[in-house]
This record gives C-alpha cells, sequence and structure tokens, in this order.
C-alpha cells in the first residue's frame, strides 16, 4: 500500500469514526452508514490501487532501468581501462623494439660514415699516385711530381688517422691542438681536387697566422666534407666557385665555406647538422655536417 493510499484511507476511516459517533443514537441508520462508508473506503482503495498501479510500475521500471545502465556504464568503463592497460603495455613494447631497431640501424650507418671518410682521402691518393706515373713516363718537371707526392701522401695520412682514431667522428673529450686554418684549407683543397677539378673553381683567402683549437686532421675532415658538398651542389651550364675564408670575430675564428650551387631549401636548412642529414638521396652516405 503506498503513503498515497493510506492517507485515504485513514481519512475515509476518520470521517467513518467521527459519523458513526455523531449518529450512534440513530441505531440503524448508523450501522448502515458504517457499512456504506467501508464500502466506499473500499472503493476508494481499489480505485487509488488501480490508478497508480501504472505508475508505481513505471517507478520500478525507471529504477531498474537505471541499475542496468549503471551496471553497463561500469563494464565499459572497466574495459576501456583494461584496453588503455594493454595499448600502454605494447607502446612500450614498441618503443623497446624501435630503439633496439635504431641500435642497429646506427651501427650501419655509422659503418657507411667511417667508410665514406676514409673514401675521399683514398679516392685522391689514388687519383694523384697515377697522376704521378703519368708525369714520370711524360717526363714532368720533378717538382710537381714532388708535390703530386706529397699530395698523395698527405691523402694516405688523413686515411691513416680516420682508421686509426674514429673518435674524430664525435667531438673529442681531450684538449685540442692549434691548426692553422689556410694550411688545412690549401689541404683540403688539393685532397678533394678529384672531385671539384671537373665541377667548380676553388679558391682560399684565409690570412696566415689565423688559427683555430682544433685537431688539424679533424678540421682538414670537416674543409674535405665541405668543399665536395660545394661540388656536388653544382647546377647544370652554370659555373660554380669554392671560397674558403676565415676571420676572427667575438673573441674567436670563423671558417666560412662557400659557394655558387644550387643551395638547400630553406625548409630543410634547419636539419642540416642533424646525422646523415643529406640531399643527395641515396648517394649522401656520410654523418654530413653533423660532424662539424
Amino acid at each position: 500500500m503506498t503513503r498515497v493510499q493510506l492517507a485515504l484511507m485513514t481519512v475515509a476511516l476518520s470521517v467513518l469514526v467521527t459519523a458513526a459517533g455523531s449518529f450512534a443514537f440513530h441505531g440503524r441508520v448508523g450501522v448502515d452508514f458504517l457499512v456504506t462508508g467501508f464500502v466506499a473506503s473500499l472503493l476508494t482503495y481499489l480505485v487509488v490501487d488501480r490508478l497508480t498501479r501504472p505508475l508505481r510500475a513505471a517507478l520500478r521500471q525507471s529504477r531498474d532501468d537505471l541499475e542496468r545502465r549503471v551496471e553497463a556504464r561500469t563494464a565499459e568503463l572497466s574495459e576501456a581501462l583494461q584496453k588503455l592497460e594493454v595499448a600502454h603495455d605494447e607502446t612500450n613494447a614498441l618503443q623497446v623494439r624501435m630503439r633496439m631497431s635504431e641500435r642497429i640501424t646506427g651501427t650501419g650507418s655509422f659503418a657507411s660514415a667511417v667508410s665514406h671518410e676514409i673514401r675521399n682521402p683514398l679516392s685522391a691518393t689514388l687519383g694523384n699516385l697515377e697522376l704521378m706515373v703519368e708525369m714520370l713516363e711524360e717526363g714532368a718537371d720533378q717538382t710537381e711530381i714532388l708535390e703530386t707526392a706529397r699530395d698523395a701522401l698527405l691523402g694516405a695520412r688523413q686515411v691513416h688517422t680516420v682508421v686509426g682514431d674514429l673518435s674524430t667522428l664525435s667531438p673529442s673529450k681531450h684538449d685540442l691542438p692549434s691548426a692553422e686554418l689556410s694550411d688545412v684549407a690549401h689541404s683540403g683543397m688539393r685532397l678533394s681536387a678529384h672531385v671539384t677539378r671537373r665541377l667548380a673553381t676553388v679558391r682560399v683567402e684565409i690570412p696566415a697566422g689565423l688559427r683555430a683549437a682544433i685537431a688539424p686532421p679533424r678540421l682538414l675532415q670537416i674543409v674535405i666534407n665541405l668543399v665536395i658538398n660545394g661540388a656536388h651542389a653544382t647546377r647544370p651550364d652554370h659555373p660554380n666557385e669554392i671560397v674558403l675564408s676565415g676571420f676572427e670575430a667575438d673573441g674567436g675564428v670563423v671558417l666560412a665555406v662557400s659557394d655558387l650551387g644550387a643551395g638547400i631549401p630553406v625548409d630543410r636548412q634547419s636539419k642540416v647538422f642533424e646525422p646523415h642529414f643529406t640531399t643527395k638521396g641515396e648517394e649522401g652516405t656520410g654523418l654530413g655536417l653533423a660532424i662539424v
């Protein structure tokens, strides 16, 4: 019985009791009135019960639906949480695999870089030795032959330096000796001549006595790479000139290598010092300007 029904029954009974007390002296009339009142109260209860039954059913249905929705939502959230945990674990596993892959790739790239750094001076050495043979066969001037032999020896020493001290591919942890910029620039110009002679002219504009706190072999490695890169940037039917210049600035020294080649697109210039960055596609295998 609902509160509404109980209230109605209470009111009806109160009315009956009051009426019965008032009309008790009428005898039979009082009994008839009580019977009539009881029947009226019963009918009222039945009518109210019938009228409120759909409402009660709707309330029960609504409560049941709410409980089911809460249970369903809780189950969905639990499933979503489990999926997130699985995704988190898979992401961690993928990161581990990626790091392992990067190490493997880095090993291969390092080997390619070493090969690249050896190939340039080695090609220069072989070219100079071949030139020496031709000069000897043609009876060239001994001074020219001696200069070519020195260039070949310089290239061989550069190969020896790269092979014997691979740490030149990364910043040194020790104090570096001083390098004469002009001497290194001229050496780099000669060692890269096997590439530049057919693509560009090379000039050195560095005053004597300008020195930098860097190991000469390492600076030579940088110069050779910059000069050869400048030569490779030569555009068809456009003369190219590579200029190596040096000057003092802000308490230090600046070594600049400029060329008249195609240049690097603006949107890629911010990446030029990243390891292995290249604009040559598959032909670029060295560390690139990262060695600078």
